[in-house]
């Protein structure tokens, strides 16, 4: 059934999805990779589905099997709105893959200016 939820999940087949976890398929269970549903809906970029799935007992910390989580890839993506949610739910600024990429290593520019201030701010040390 895990085949399934995350098909259904890439579909956005919200109403599908639901049914399944209903029969009884678990939210978290991985399929190739690694990947779970709510890493499936991160990359489609479906905060409805991100947002249910959470809501229904989706582990927002967990990782696929090269170490990326779903605020990885909501960096990827460049969703502000899913970053700070993974961030709201426990995600670690500075998490990292298995390569040592970052959520904003990986992110677009554009989605960095809700968390940055100014260019010089991103060279800057913590003590100034």
């Amino acid at each position: 059934m895990a085949a399934e939820l995350n098909t259904a999940v890439k579909n956005k087949d919200l109403k599908l999805v639901r049914q399944l976890l209903e029969d009884g398929a678990d939210i978290n269970a991985k399929v190739e990779n690694g990947w779970t549903p709510l890493h499936s809906a991160v990359q489609i970029n479906s905060e409805e589905i991100v947002n249910f799935l959470l809501k229904n007992g989706a582990d927002p910390l967990a990782k696929k099997d090269n170490g990326a989580t779903p605020f990885i890839l909501a960096g990827m993506i460049g969703n502000k709105k899913l970053l700070k949610l993974f961030l709201d739910k426990g995600s670690y600024i500075n998490e990292c893959d298995i390569n040592g990429f970052t959520a904003f290593m990986e992110a677009p520019v554009m989605s960095l200016k809700q968390f940055v201030n100014s260019p010089m701010e991103v060279c800057q040390s913590p003590s100034g």
